[in-house]
């Protein structure tokens, strides 16, 4: 009698950690995902992206995947999260080249590269380049 309540307790132990491994294996693994980079026409409003430059952490909020339009902070050197506004991304760009242009590739963002965005009507003073990319982790809204 001993020995059968040790089979049962033995498969009770087995089947609850398969009932837990199954569960912790179906859950969506997708809501954190590392990228080498990322076209932001597939994003989704409420979409998250968190970019590590070489010098700060960036947290981007979609508004409008299509147009690029975010929702951007910064962390400052003492840890703060500091508001930048409302941003249009333009891509990502190696900086400027020689002769002074800049090449953009237009709706990416990409490890090894700064982020080039624009601030109201885009001129060349409303432009913001990025620090170089090392990390670009994309959060998917909840609510697709």
């Amino acid at each position: 009698m001993t020995n059968r309540k040790n089979k049962t307790a033995v498969i009770a132990c087995v089947a609850a950690w398969l009932l837990g491994t199954a569960i912790a294996f179906s859950a969506d693994h997708s809501a954190e995902v590392f990228s080498h980079s990322i076209q932001w026409e597939s994003m989704a409003a409420g979409d998250v992206l968190v970019l590590q430059t070489t010098d700060r952490a960036y947290e981007l909020r979609v508004i409008d995947g299509q147009r690029g339009i975010v929702d951007a902070t910064f962390n400052t050197d003492q840890g703060q999260a500091k508001r930048i506004g409302k941003i249009r991304l333009l891509g990502a760009t190696l900086g400027p080249q020689s002769g002074g242009l800049t090449l953009v590739q237009m709706g990416t963002i990409r490890v090894g590269m700064h982020l080039e965005w624009g601030v109201g009507d885009l001129q060349s003073e409303n432009r913001v380049q990025t620090a170089v990319i090392r990390r670009i982790l994309w959060k998917p809204s909840l609510h697709q």
